[in-house]
């Protein structure tokens, strides 16, 4: 039930390909060029589907299990692939598998939605979070994500995460420690405040000491 809730939003915004893995769905908005409206689309329909489940599980009584989801936007393959006599309709690229790691990383940041920041990108007036540069497992350059806020909107709160996130980025590890802290008391920070909180204990203590301090080199999915 809390998938085909989940899926509702992505017909009703025209996606073109959905491809179901496990209990995870692959979705693809194409084009053959660059487009706005293709990324506002898929856009819509990642809030519609986070704010579809996160209804479900109110009306249900369901323990907090938030819907994950990454977006991306660039090239990819959309066809059969396989060999050996099995073949499967699929979407393939180095941009679908950055879209899944976008998926696995907002369990570390205790986030519904992430994205790269080209996919929101003149998308106009969209409550975002900018977290900064992160080098996911798999991908040599850093991308820039960005988190898109479906509930809870919170200007202040938003404002003094970027302070102690800009804090983080100078790699005054100490004083980025005590404003995450502060910061982490309001309900919208608590996830990535919590897990910028953490890094910067680690980079105290010598255990991690990256070579850029504005990039989050994350070693697991």
């Amino acid at each position: 039930t809390t998938l085909f809730r989940s899926s509702g939003p992505l017909k009703k915004y025209g996606v073109n390909v959905t491809e179901f893995r496990a209990d995870a769905i692959m979705c693809a908005w194409t084009s053959e060029e660059e487009s706005v409206d293709i990324r506002q689309r898929a856009l819509q329909a990642a809030l519609e589907a986070d704010a579809a489940v996160a209804d479900f599980r109110v009306r249900r009584d369901m323990a907090e299990s938030p819907l994950r989801i990454g977006l991306e936007a660039g090239w990819v393959y959309v066809g059969h692939a396989g060999g050996g006599g099995h073949f499967v309709y699929s979407i393939v690229g180095d941009s679908a598998n950055t879209a899944s790691r976008l998926e696995s990383l907002n369990k570390h940041l205790g986030t519904s939605i992430l994205t790269s920041a080209e996919v929101v990108a003149g998308l106009g007036e969209i409550p975002l979070r900018p977290l900064g540069k992160f080098q996911v497992k798999g991908k040599s350059d850093p991308l820039e994500l960005v988190e898109v806020i479906n509930s809870g909107f919170d200007a202040p709160a938003l404002a003094e995460f970027s302070e102690a996130l800009a804090l983080f980025h100078a790699g005054n590890w100490s004083q980025a420690q005590e404003a995450f802290v502060e910061a982490g008391k309001r309900p919208l920070n608590r996830g990535p405040a919590q897990f910028f909180m953490e890094r910067a204990q680690l980079h105290i203590q010598g255990v991690e000491v990256p070579e850029s301090p504005d990039i989050v080199v994350m070693d697991s999915k």
